[in-house]
């Protein structure tokens, strides 16, 4: 009686584990498909993306802070990690923000690459890679040779959003 009981349970417990296993496995393929992108979409999101990308150099170049951070989503759930690899919430990013564009005259950033991680329909992670001049009101030109930002847009009511970014870069070379 007491075999049959222990084998009744393991049979059970056995017929459990698969059950959840099958579950498991079906909700993973049902949930990948659910997020793919057909090649159309990823083109469309890659132009709005880099549409954006580029709104953001234009403005940086044109010192214009304000319409530089537009697409930074102002929220608490906001975060940048810096090139100096500080961390800021989008009202410290807006204030080192206004503070570094009164220090230069010019700015002027050269795309390199793109590159695109499509993680689910409202949500992707785009790299900028690049490099950049500064010129600082001392009259300092600052050269940065490699420039690279990942940023992860949300969509959110119709418009890329960006609502977490790194950014890197190599020191740089300052000419007087």
């Amino acid at each position: 009686m007491k075999l049959t009981n222990n084998l009744s349970s393991f049979l059970i417990f056995t017929g459990t584990i698969i059950l959840f296993s099958f579950l498991t496995l079906t909700s993973c393929q049902n949930q990948s498909t659910e997020f793919e992108w057909t090649e159309k979409e990823k083109e469309i999101a890659k132009k709005e993306i880099s549409n954006v990308a580029k709104m953001i150099i234009e403005s940086a170049e044109k010192v214009d802070i304000q319409s530089a951070i537009e697409p930074y989503l102002n929220s608490s759930e906001f975060m940048v990690v810096n090139p100096d690899g500080s961390i800021d919430n989008y009202d410290n990013f807006k204030i080192n923000g206004i503070k570094s564009f009164k220090q230069f005259t010019a700015y002027n950033q050269t795309t390199i690459k793109e590159e695109y991680r499509f993680l689910n329909k409202d949500l992707v992670l785009y790299t900028w890679i690049g490099k950049a001049e500064i010129i600082l009101k001392t009259g300092e030109k600052m050269n940065f040779d490699s420039y690279v930002g990942t940023m992860l847009f949300n969509k959110l009511n119709n418009k890329w959003r960006i609502t977490y970014a790194h950014e890197t870069a190599s020191p740089p070379v300052i000419e007087e």
